[in-house]
C-alpha cells in the first residue's frame, strides 16, 4: 500500500542574513547509490528494499545540489551550498528556531542592557572546535576583529558598524574596539552607539579559531577558506573537485549528537537529481516550484513533498543612477509593460504569487490591509507614462527618443536558471513593443554578482533575495548599503524611506513597527526601487527513511540535522 502524504507548512514568518582538502576514497554506499540487499532466505529486507532502496543505506544523508561552490570561508558564504557547509561547521553565539526566534547557540546566557546598547554573553563550558582544541572567550573577541577589519565587505559589516571603538579600530588609532571587553574567561560585552532590533542577529556570526584564522593580511585571510574549522554538528572531510562534499559528524560538538553520520552534498543537474531521488540514490531534493515537479514528487511512493511559501523574491534590478532609469516614470511604464502575471503562470503556475511589495504577504510585519498598485499589464498606460517623460514616438515602429537620445536598456541575466533567462527573454519582447531599444547579456553567478554589486555597471539585472530573519529594508534599499559592496547595488536614494529606515530600527512596539512597513511598502509600490516579479514556494522532496526533518522558511534541512533519525535496514 502507497504511502503518500504531502506536507503543506504554511509558516507564520515571525523575524528577518540577505542571500546571495583533500580526497578520500567511497565505496558504492559511500557515493550514495543502493547498494544491493542483504541476502536473506524469507526476502523481507529484499521486499522492503524494493519499497524504498535508500533503506540500504547506513546513516548517510545524501542531499543535492545544482551547483556546488567550494569558498568555505565562514564569513563570505553567499551561495546555497555555501550556506549549507557554513551552518553544519561553524556555529555563532546565537541562532534561530523555525519560526524566526533567537535563541542560544555557543552563549549558555545574554543580556541586553533597558537601554539596549549593551549584550554581555556568557558561553557554555567545555566549547570545543573541531580540531580538539578549547573554545576560549579571545576567539570570540578575534571572530569579532575580524569582521571589523576594514578590508572585510560582507554582509555582517554594517552590524560591525554600530559598535563603539569600531572607526577608531579600523584607522589604526586603536590595536582593540572599546566597544568589545573581555568581562572573565567566560564573558564578554559588546557596546553600540545606539539601540536596534537587528542587532540580536549580529550575533549569529560564526565563532572562529584564532590559532587557525590568524592572519597578517587580509588576502592571507580570505586564503583560508579550505579548511574550515568551527563547533558546528558536523566536520568537513573531503571534497571531490565539483562533484560532491564530505562531512562527518563532530566528536566535539557540544550539543546533542546528530544521529546522522555523515552528509554528503552532491552535485546535480535538477533532472539528474529527480531522476537519482526517484530510485532512492539521494535523501533530499530541493527542486524549483512549478506543476510538474509537484506532481513528480507526490507519485513518490517512499517520499514526503514540502511546500511552503519561501520568505524570497525574484525581482529586476535597476541602477537608479543611469540617467534613463532615474525617472520614476519610466519604472512605471516597464512594469506596466511586462506581463508579470502570464510569466509567473508559465514559469511556475501556482506555486508563486504575483510580488508587488519588497515584503512578502506571510510576514509578520506585513499590515492586515495594504492597498497596492498591481501594474497589471497595459501596454497604452506605459505607452502614456513615457510620452510624460519626454522619451516620444513617432510612428508605431520607430524608437522612443528624448534630446537625441534613444531609450536603450541593457538587462543582465543569469545563462543557467531558467526563470531568469526566461524573464530576461521575455523583457526583450514586451518592451519592445513599447518603442525601447533591449539588449540581453547573459553570463554566469559569479561574473553577474560582481558586475551588480563590485563593478555597480548593470543598468538592469534579473536576481533573487532570501530575506533574513529580520527583516531591515536599509540593508537594500538605504545609504547604508549603496557603499561598495553593499546591497543597495542600485543606489536606490529616496530622503523618506531614509527616515522610515531610522524608526524602524528602534520600533520595539509590534503594532508601530506594522504601521512603518506598511509605509515603507506604500514608497515602495509607488517608487520602484525595484520592479517586484513574484514570491516563490519553496518546493522539496524528502524520503521516507529521513525522520524527524522539519522546515520553513527561516530554518532548511541543515538546522534539522541534530534531530533528524535515518531508518535503515535492520
Amino acid at each position: 500500500m502507497k504511502n503518500r502524504h504531502r506536507c503543506l507548512l504554511i509558516t507564520i514568518i515571525m523575524m528577518s542574513t540577505f542571500l546571495f582538502g583533500g580526497c578520500s576514497s567511497f565505496n558504492s554506499s559511500d557515493k550514495g547509490m543502493p547498494p544491493k540487499p542483504p541476502e536473506i532466505e524469507n526476502g523481507a529486507v529484499e521486499e522492503a528494499y524494493e519499497l524504498n532502496p535508500a533503506l540500504a543505506r547506513t546513516e548517510t544523508l545524501v542531499v543535492t545540489s545544482s551547483n556546488l561552490s567550494l569558498n568555505f570561508h565562514p564569513f563570505y558564504a553567499t551561495r546555497t551550498t555555501e550556506t549549507w557547509v557554513r551552518d553544519l561547521v561553524f556555529e555563532g553565539l546565537m541562532g534561530h528556531d523555525l519560526s524566526g526566534n533567537p535563541v542560544t547557540l555557543l552563549a549558555d546566557t545574554f543580556v541586553i542592557s533597558e537601554d539596549g546598547l549593551e549584550y554581555t554573553f556568557r558561553i557554555k563550558d567545555n566549547l570545543l572546535f573541531q580540531d580538539g582544541s578549547r573554545v576560549k572567550i579571545s576567539d570570540v573577541q578575534f571572530s569579532y576583529e575580524a569582521l571589523a577589519n576594514e578590508q572585510y565587505s560582507g554582509e555582517h559589516r554594517l552590524f560591525m558598524d554600530g559598535v563603539v571603538g569600531v572607526d577608531e579600530f579600523r584607522s589604526g588609532e586603536a590595536t582593540t574596539i572599546s566597544g568589545i571587553e573581555l568581562l572573565d574567561d567566560k564573558t564578554i560585552k559588546f557596546t553600540f552607539e545606539s539601540p536596534s532590533i537587528y542587532n540580536v542577529w549580529g550575533f549569529e556570526t560564526p565563532i572562529i579559531p584564532e590559532h587557525v584564522y590568524q592572519f597578517s593580511s587580509w588576502d592571507n585571510f580570505l586564503m583560508n577558506s579550505s579548511n574550515p574549522i568551527g563547533t558546528g554538528p558536523m566536520a568537513l572531510v573531503a571534497v571531490e573537485s565539483e562533484e560532491q562534499i564530505e562531512l562527518k559528524r563532530s566528536a566535539f560538538h557540544h550539543g546533542v549528537n546528530s544521529n546522522v553520520n555523515r552528509v554528503i552534498i552532491k552535485a546535480m543537474s535538477p533532472q539528474m537529481a529527480l531522476e537519482a531521488f526517484k530510485n532512492g540514490s539521494v535523501d533530499i531534493i530541493t527542486v524549483s516550484p512549478s506543476k510538474e515537479h509537484f506532481d513528480l514528487l507526490e507519485k513518490i511512493s517512499f517520499a514526503k513533498t514540502y511546500e511552503f511559501p519561501s520568505n524570497a523574491f525574484n525581482y529586476i534590478g535597476i541602477n537608479h543612477n543611469h540617467p534613463i532609469l532615474k525617472d520614476k516614470k519610466v519604472r512605471q511604464a516597464l512594469a506596466y509593460a511586462l506581463n508579470r502575471e502570464e510569466f509567473i503562470n508559465n514559469e511556475w503556475q501556482n506555486h508563486a504569487v504575483l510580488a508587488n511589495s519588497p515584503v512578502p504577504e506571510t510576514h509578520w510585519t506585513y499590515p492586515e490591509e495594504q492597498a497596492l498598485n498591481i501594474y497589471s499589464y497595459d501596454i497604452e498606460k506605459a505607452k502614456i507614462l513615457l510620452d510624460d517623460a519626454g522619451w516620444i514616438q513617432d510612428d508605431e515602429n520607430s524608437i522612443r527618443m528624448k534630446d537625441g537620445e534613444r531609450l536603450e536598456l541593457t538587462i543582465n541575466a543569469f545563462s543557467d536558471v531558467s526563470w531568469s533567462y526566461n524573464l530576461a527573454n521575455a523583457m526583450k519582447e514586451q518592451w519592445e513593443k513599447i518603442g525601447a531599444v533591449v539588449n540581453v547579456e547573459f553570463m554566469d553567478f559569479n561574473m553577474l554578482k560582481d558586475k551588480v554589486f563590485t563593478d555597480r555597471s548593470a543598468m538592469i539585472w534579473v536576481m533573487a533575495w532570501h530575506l533574513p530573519v529580520d527583516y531591515d529594508p536599509a540593508r537594500l534599499y538605504g545609504s547604508v548599503g549603496a557603499v561598495p559592496e553593499g546591497y543597495n547595488a542600485g543606489s536606490y536614494n529616496n530622503p523618506i524611506a531614509e527616515e522610515l529606515f531610522v524608526k524602524l530600527r528602534t520600533a520595539y512596539d509590534d503594532t508601530v513597527r506594522r504601521n512603518l512597513v506598511s509605509d515603507w511598502i506604500s514608497l515602495a509600490n509607488e517608487d520602484l526601487p525595484y520592479i517586484y516579479i513574484a514570491h516563490l514556494n519553496e518546493l522539496w522532496g524528502v524520503n521516507d527513511r529521513v525522520e524527524n526533518f522539519d522546515i520553513g522558511p527561516y530554518k532548511n534541512w541543515v538546522g534539522s540535522i541534530q534531530d533528524i533519525v535515518l531508518k535503515v535496514m535492520e
